[in-house]
């Protein structure tokens, strides 16, 4: 199996894409290193540095976010190493929490029925291996904390921000 990597920039920083011939894999922020989970997969794959269509898409859709355009992903993904469980916490956080919303991680775990489920929320979030695809920037502490974010708070800080700034317009 090929994996396919491009780098897009963003006002973030630069921003890794991985893919393989019909889904995004993963996303690397910046200041975040995907290096650890990237070599199980390459580990019986091959990495080359082009683009590919799914990419292509995703470069595209990522440009369209960027500027406001886009408040769904329609890009297919793959959930790597996910348990059942994790799998449905992120397609609820995807199809429940839209674009310029927040939700507390003790929402998001009853809304995926899960009870006292917010330490495991946070575990999910923390293991996300497409943000900003699957959005868990928009999972916060029930005190209005921002709690953390893999690649940091301040990138955290600057999607939620992003977002809020596009849906006040």
């Amino acid at each position: 199996m090929k994996i396919f990597n491009s780098k897009t920039f963003t006002f973030l920083g630069n921003v890794n894409l991985y893919a393989d011939d019909n889904n995004l894999l993963f996303v690397e922020l910046p200041d975040c290193n995907l290096s650890s989970k990237l070599k199980c997969l390459l580990y019986k794959s091959e990495l080359t540095f082009k683009k590919n269509n799914i990419i292509l898409k995703a470069e595209k859709e990522l440009e369209k976010y960027f500027r406001g355009e886009l408040k769904t992903f329609t890009i297919p993904i793959k959930f790597i190493n996910e348990t059942e469980l994790s799998i449905k916490v992120l397609k609820t956080l995807i199809k429940k929490v839209p674009f310029g919303k927040l939700i507390s991680y003790k929402e998001l775990s009853e809304l995926s029925n899960i009870k006292n489920g917010a330490r495991f929320i946070g575990n999910v979030m923390s293991k996300n291996n497409l943000p900003i695809f699957v959005p868990c920037h928009r999972v916060i502490k029930s005190n209005g904390e921002t709690g953390g974010y893999s690649a940091s708070v301040d990138i955290k800080l600057k999607l939620i921000n992003f977002e809020r700034m596009c849906s006040s317009k």
